[in-house]
Formats: C-alpha cells, sequence, structure tokens
C-alpha cells in the first residue's frame, strides 16, 4: 500500500480530486487542517507501472519523503489489516515529523528583521536617509537617471524649490531624452509657476549644451530619460563637474540590479531612495539595498510637488 498526501482548500475539494484519481478505492488515513487549508493523507495500493506519475505536493522533498515512506507488505501482512494500519500510523508520524522540521526551517529564515540589526546595517552602508534637497549646498551639474515612475521630476522639482526658499539663485532645469524633444508636463508646469528656465534637448546634445549652460548658472538639474539608465549612456566626454544619481522607487522591485552584467558601479554610489511612504516593508527593502552594495545619498518622498 501507498501513502499520498493531498493539501486543498478544504475537505470538499481534497475529497472531490482523491475520488477523480483513485475512484472510491482510497483509504482516508487521517484529515488535518494546515494553515488555512485541508490536509488528507490516504492509502492506495501501490502501483506497478513505472510510468504512471504521482501528484505533485506544495511542499519541497515531500513527494521524496513520502516515496521513501511506501509500506512493504510482507507475505502474511495482507491477512493482518491492523499490521499495515500500525505501520502505516508509523510512516504518517515520519513525515510529519520531516515536515514539522521543514517548517521551523522556513520560520527561521524568515524571521522579523530586527531594528537595532538593520541600523547597523544601514549605518555601516553609510545610508544617507534625509530628504534630498536637504543634503548640503546644491551646486553645479546634476543628472538624475532612473526608470519611469522613480521620482526623478520630484526630486528636481523639491531641490529647485528648496534654493527658492532659501532665497538663492534659481537653477536651470534640463530635460534630456534619447527620443528628442520630450517634455514631462508636470515639469514644466513647475518651472512655470515658479519662474525657473527649462530647457528641452535632446541627450546626444548635452555634451555641447552643458558646459555653456554650467558657465551661466550655478545649478543645472538634468532630468534623463534613457532606454537602459544603468549602462548608458556615458557621461565622461560631458566637459564639467556632472555628478550622475541613480532614482529607485522603494516601493518597485530591484532585483534587475543583480542580473544586470553591463550595470555601471560608480551609477550605484548615488542612490536615491522614493517613494518610501508607498512602499509595504522598507526595512526589508533597506537591508536589501546593503546587501546590493548601493549608497543611498538621499531620499524623496510624500505628497507630488
Amino acid at each position: 500500500m501507498e501513502l499520498k498526501r493531498y493539501l486543498e482548500a478544504d475537505s470538499k475539494q481534497a475529497l472531490e480530486k482523491i475520488r477523480s484519481i483513485h475512484g472510491d478505492d482510497a483509504l482516508i488515513i487521517s484529515t488535518e487542517k494546515v494553515g488555512n487549508k485541508t490536509e488528507v493523507i490516504i492509502g492506495v495500493e501501490e502501483q506497478k507501472d513505472d510510468e504512471v506519475t504521482h501528484p505533485e505536493t506544495t511542499e519541497p522533498g515531500f513527494k521524496k519523503q513520502l516515496n521513501n515512506a511506501r509500506v512493504t507488505e510482507e507475505p502474511n501482512s495482507a491477512k493482518d489489516p491492523w499490521k499495515v494500519l500500525a505501520r502505516m500510523n508509523s510512516e504518517i508520524k515520519t513525515l510529519k515529523a520531516s515536515m514539522e522540521t521543514m517548517q521551523i526551517k522556513v520560520q527561521t529564515e524568515h524571521q522579523p528583521i530586527s531594528l537595532d540589526s538593520l541600523d547597523t546595517k544601514v549605518n555601516d552602508a553609510g545610508f544617507n536617509l534625509q530628504a534630498i534637497e536637504l543634503n548640503g549646498h546644491w551646486q553645479n551639474s546634476h543628472i538624475f537617471l532612473g526608470t519611469p515612475g522613480s521620482g526623478k521630476s520630484q526630486i528636481i522639482k523639491r531641490i529647485a524649490l528648496a534654493k527658492i526658499e532659501n532665497n538663492e539663485a534659481k537653477p536651470l532645469i534640463i530635460s534630456a531624452s534619447l527620443e528628442g524633444l520630450e517634455l514631462d508636463y508636470s515639469l514644466a508646469s513647475f518651472s512655470e509657476r515658479n519662474n525657473i528656465p527649462l530647457m528641452a534637448i535632446g541627450l546626444e546634445q548635452l555634451a555641447e549644451i552643458l558646459p555653456k549652460m554650467a558657465n551661466i548658472f550655478d545649478l543645472v538639474l538634468i532630468e534623463a530619460n534613457t532606454v537602459n539608465h544603468i549602462t548608458q549612456p556615458n557621461f565622461e566626454d560631458v566637459d564639467c563637474n556632472l555628478t550622475r544619481h541613480l532614482c529607485i522607487a522603494a516601493d518597485s522591485d530591484i532585483d534587475y540590479l543583480s542580473r544586470e552584467p553591463n550595470i555601471d558601479y560608480n551609477l550605484l554610489n548615488s542612490v536615491v531612495l522614493t517613494r518610501l511612504d508607498l512602499c509595504e516593508d522598507l526595512p526589508s527593502k533597506l537591508l536589501e539595498m546593503t546587501n546590493l552594495n548601493v549608497k543611498i545619498t538621499g531620499t524623496s518622498t510624500g505628497h507630488k510637488i
């Protein structure tokens, strides 16, 4: 006899599935609630055909455990069903113990993050989590890269607004795109409301135009709309003091940073973390970023400007 385990939403679904696969010959050994599901273990006559496939289970390694626990009947055991049931109960206990061990291992791997431990990691990584507009005295030229929705324009608005509130010289805002003259409407509206100069240029024009603008304005803020923002374009040919920043939304998937083989790691030395208020598990996100060896130099979150 062979043991099989089914885990379904409720006992009705489990029994219907068992009946559809094994008919009415299956022997119900146990029924038990596992979390919000129902576990049913049954005994069926062992299949002789090696090509017969067995239903997969949700727990890793369970099928192997189950196959190793098949009952090997002695010649006289078929005449004594109590011995068969006794062996089956013993094997069920072994399987249960194995499952509990696996569950304990999973729970251990997903322990809540200690805030003290997180603070230590954040400090060791040199993260600066204060608002980006408060991060020192903004001057020279800065270009902000990132995927659409990563908050590049919001960062530029906050820095520009802080300059105005501090009665400092207004910056120049440049919107540079690989696809020609592409201007963010919200950035254009913000520039018009606050009387801040704004330019829309092709990204290939940046090397020619930026040095001239840098001689006129104390601060130039550039929003870059690129196809691949973490590998291209290369700004080394720009003849002025240009600092690059990578904008990453806290509520986004950042696995692509570890998958990209041609990533420009210098870009990870100045990461601006945005949309913190939309991140469901910020401690885990910060821990993930410490493991990616990025350096957060500021944050941008809250209501849109």
